[in-house]
């Protein structure tokens, strides 16, 4: 999502436009993306509107402190509204986000990111399983992890070699995790699996090439077969799932991802599928320490992450039943109006020594004064209209060189709102030239 879809020209007239009201398109159709170019891509990526937009704070706390990396996983496309001609900063690999480059230097521990506080987990179709490797080296011992593959291990030895399987497999039982191999997401027993689950979270689900060639996931050819298995896997999820339990999914949101639609497709299946739809949460790897996405059966085959976000959907027995438990997402939250200031959070504070060591450009290249970053609130307010999509944030309590600060509405335990003036403010203080 970090340029325009093949085939979609640039705009010939590049000078500001006022904000307009246009027809609704297709998402995903050469005409949508055609708009996209020349009006704001991002709102094919990160669009705001319905106020469920969600970041971890660690994410946030990062991008303050100036790492481009994060900035771009926030906005995937910069953009701001007060500054229609800026010139961004170009994206840098995902490696040197400035959390890493801590870690790198025993300075950051792996938390478990989303996972913090949850008692029983199980991870679905873990490619080389370094994503559950992941969390149960970052997870407490009392954490229960199953972890299953999709792959039979003689698959997955041909895949990813003999020896790094068995020395990761290896690992995770020894720290206590149970594994798993050759399991159906859509065929899942709990008499194998043991008790119901707080969490289940499947990575980038995706069939198999049809032509054979297991560099590549289906994708276009496999549309149909794509979305059977995700119905199929929404159908069966919620037998798994403890009270209060969720299911996650993390998937790509660029053409052609975004034509699964998956929260429309949960919503729309008949009878009713037994999930809410609380939100999605920006992706983000580096809070998962040695997780490598991988493509389906296949150790060279990678891809880039950085449109991806991870949908959460609630068991709506525990709904009916006001059941609160430690929720992901959690309304309560928002309406107690609490902010989290990324600039003054001990983890901005340390990414900003790390790019002051290293030389990486600190946060806000271009003064900002209040009056400009105010009135990009006030235009994007403008397109946006009322609700939870423009909200602003509070006055300012002072952020590194007398800047505009990076606070945001706490809308779980790890995670924060976005909106769209927030977006624009970090392209204003972490991107912009």
């Amino acid at each position: 999502c970090e340029k325009p879809g093949v085939g979609s020209p640039m705009p010939r007239n590049k000078r500001a436009r006022e904000p307009r009201e246009l027809p609704a398109l297709q998402e995903g159709s050469v005409r949508q993306k055609r708009r996209a170019s020349e009006e704001d891509y991002r709102s094919l990526c990160r669009s705001t509107q319905d106020g469920e937009l969600h970041a971890h704070k660690d994410t946030l706390s990062c991008a303050a402190a100036g790492c481009n990396v994060c900035a771009y996983r926030l906005v995937v496309k910069p953009y701001v509204a007060s500054a229609s001609e800026a010139k961004f900063r170009q994206n840098a690999r995902p490696q040197e986000c400035l959390r890493l480059r801590l870690a790198a230097d025993g300075a950051h521990a792996d938390t478990g990111g989303l996972y913090q506080g949850a008692r029983r987990i199980l991870t679905l179709g873990d490619g080389d399983l370094s994503f559950s490797l992941a969390l149960r080296r970052a997870l407490p011992p009392v954490t229960q992890l199953v972890a299953t593959t999709h792959l039979s291990r003689a698959e997955l030895d041909r895949a990813y070699g003999e020896a790094l399987v068995a020395k990761t497999v290896d690992e995770l039982r020894a720290r206590g995790a149970q594994v798993e191999h050759q399991l159906d997401a859509t065929r899942l027993d709990l008499g194998v699996l043991g008790e119901p689950f707080e969490r289940i979270i499947f990575n980038f689900p995706c069939v198999a090439s049809a032509d054979g060639d297991v560099s590549a996931d289906g994708q276009h050819a496999e549309m149909r077969a794509n979305l059977e298995l995700m119905r199929a896997f929404f159908r069966h999820a919620p037998r798994l799932l403890a009270a209060g339990g969720e299911v996650h999914v993390t998937h790509k949101t660029k053409p052609p991802f975004s034509h699964w639609r998956l929260v429309d497709l949960v919503e729309s299946e008949e009878p009713p599928v037994e999930l809410h739809y609380t939100g999605r949460v920006v992706f983000d790897p580096a809070l998962y320490l040695g997780y490598a996405p991988r493509k389906v059966a296949t150790a060279a085959g990678s891809f880039p992450t950085g449109d991806a976000v991870v949908y959460v959907w609630r068991g709506l027995a525990a709904r009916a039943a006001g059941q609160a438990g430690e929720s992901t997402l959690n309304p309560a939250l928002r309406d107690a109006d609490v902010w989290f200031d990324a600039d003054a959070s001990p983890l901005a504070q340390r990414c900003r020594k790390v790019a002051e060591r290293e030389g990486v450009p600190p946060s806000g290249g271009k003064e900002i004064g209040k009056e400009r970053a105010g009135e990009a609130k006030r235009k994007q307010g403008a397109r946006q209209g009322p609700g939870p999509a423009s909200l602003a944030a509070p006055e300012p309590r002072g952020a590194p060189g007398g800047r505009f600060p990076m606070s945001a509405r706490v809308s779980g335990p790890h995670c924060v709102q976005l909106t769209a003036a927030l977006l624009d403010l970090v392209c204003e203080r972490s991107l912009i030239l």
